[in-house]
């Protein structure tokens, strides 16, 4: 199965072939309000970021980004936060050290994010819980 997701012809992420087998063209294009973002600080180890968004056709998709290695969050003056056109690209031929992705929002709201894996799991909405 193709990916179509990760740009420069990364393999699949983690979750995404599942996701692909659940939404017939999954894309993060289809990716609707987030409704919950966090930033995980740990007293060792690396950064995360997770995310919980609307996803088209009733289902929530939460992204998870591990070994953060640089963020820039667009201010957010209001709710809903949205990143309308979210990409995943692979990054591992460029030299960056403990980066392989490169996930960035390319719809004007200043979203990117370096880090070391990208983890996708899509849900329907009842069977999506809380972040902790």
């Amino acid at each position: 199965m193709m990916s179509i997701v990760v740009k420069n012809g990364g393999a699949p992420l983690v979750g995404e072939v599942e996701a692909l087998a659940l939404v017939d063209n999954f894309h993060l294009y289809r990716m609707g309000c987030v409704k919950r973002f966090l930033v995980v600080f740990p007293d060792e180890g690396e950064t995360s970021v997770v995310m919980v968004a609307e996803y088209a056709g009733g289902f929530e998709l939460t992204i998870t980004l591990l070994g953060v290695r640089q963020l820039r969050v667009p201010e957010i003056n209001e709710y809903p936060m949205r990143l309308p056109e979210l990409e995943v690209a692979d990054v591992r031929g460029d030299g960056l050290e403990r980066v392989s992705y490169s996930v960035q929002d390319f719809g004007g709201g200043g979203f990117k994010c370096l880090c070391r894996d990208v983890k996708l799991k899509l849900m329907t909405t009842g069977q999506a819980g809380s972040m902790s």
